[in-house]
């Protein structure tokens, strides 16, 4: 896979004792970071915001009866936010353009609403 936001990519044949790989032209999932051509990050922002919102609906549906906040937030920072902020890094939102799917689909108004952190903790997590 060659890596470049240029509108015209240079080919490459690479060859392994004689034999041409081929080439890949999805994206490519490295250490959990899903790296397409044009390094845009888009499936990856997709791909975190679905499988928090699986984990969200888990714990909507396991956790109902939980009264105690901190073991909520305990709950919510291993599962939602670990997943949230692996990698940010390399997808940081302000150089993808994606905060308007983030926003939309943030998962800290489930925390924030359930009163698992605070409001203003919440904005700085989306602002990020």
């Amino acid at each position: 896979m060659t890596f470049t936001r240029s509108r015209s990519t240079t080919s490459y044949n690479y060859f392994i004792n004689g034999l041409t790989l081929l080439r890949s032209t999805g994206p490519i999932k490295d250490l959990g970071v899903l790296f397409d051509p044009k390094l845009k990050f888009d499936c990856h922002i997709h791909m975190i915001i679905n499988k928090s919102h699986q984990l969200l609906g888990f714990i909507n549906r396991s956790c109902t009866d939980f009264t105690n906040k901190l073991a909520l937030k305990s709950i919510y920072c291993s599962l939602i936010r670990s997943i949230c902020e692996y990698g940010s890094i390399v997808w940081f939102l302000s150089q993808t353009g994606k905060k308007q799917d983030w926003k939309k689909y943030n998962t800290n108004s489930y925390a924030t609403s359930h009163g698992i952190i605070s409001s203003s903790r919440g904005t700085q997590f989306s602002n990020r």
